[in-house]
């Protein structure tokens, strides 16, 4: 099973990595056409003032959401979920209901395929609701009440904490732990938020880890 998992989880890379770059190659091909049928770029010291300004306002997540997404999404989920995107409000949930609808253990290769296999879906899903909604979705969002409008603030927040609160059900102590740990550091330690983030992932896997030696330990 180990030399199984290595293979899959191999050629999930090989393939990632190429699908990832062809990805990040495809966003620039609007920009060559405007470059090459109308000479149309911006200068070269724009052009990195602009890359700056994005990479010290989201440079941080870069590092910080695939190593918080990872164990929840596996490997060849994370390089589906970083292509497509939404990855924190749609993906996450999906690989959460696939894997607690199939009802396999944490941590097998059935248990990555079947979360994989949600976050596929909700790719499908997503394309299909979004061509929709951008024909229709105007006038729906338009024709709505404002306190409707005002709830979809808090639809991140909320889907979070679904997640949470049903990964947190497989294993009460490390959710309670953690959900402690979370909050001694927001209120006691004085750190910038993509630091908090890193900290309260940090403490949850520790937390985690801790578990389950004691769980062995009894066992």
């Amino acid at each position: 099973m180990t030399n199984t998992n290595y293979s899959f989880s191999e050629r999930c890379v090989k393939l990632g990595v190429v699908t990832l770059l062809g990805g990040i190659m495809a966003n620039f091909i609007p920009c060559l056409y405007l470059w090459i049928r109308y000479d149309a770029i911006p200068p070269f010291a724009d052009m990195l003032k602009i890359w700056g300004l994005v990479a010290s306002v989201y440079g941080i997540s870069w590092l910080i959401q695939p190593i918080s997404f990872f164990p929840l999404m596996g490997t060849a989920g994370n390089y589906v979920g970083w292509l497509s995107g939404s990855v924190a409000d749609i993906k996450s949930p999906a690989a959460t209901m696939a894997h607690k609808v199939a009802e396999y253990e944490d941590g097998t290769q059935e248990a990555e395929v079947i979360r994989t296999m949600g976050i596929i879906v909700s790719v499908f899903v997503c394309v299909t609701l979004i061509t929709i909604f951008a024909f229709v979705g105007a006038q729906i969002v338009a024709m709505l009440p404002d306190a409707v409008k005002r709830a979809f603030a808090f639809m991140l927040p909320a889907v979070f904490g679904a997640v949470y609160a049903d990964l947190s059900s497989k294993n009460l102590l490390t959710g309670i732990l953690t959900i402690l740990f979370a909050l001694g550091s927001l209120l006691y330690v004085p750190i910038p938020g993509w630091a908090q983030t890193l900290l309260i992932v940090a403490g949850g896997i520790t937390f985690g880890n801790l578990v389950y030696k004691l769980d062995s330990r009894k066992k």
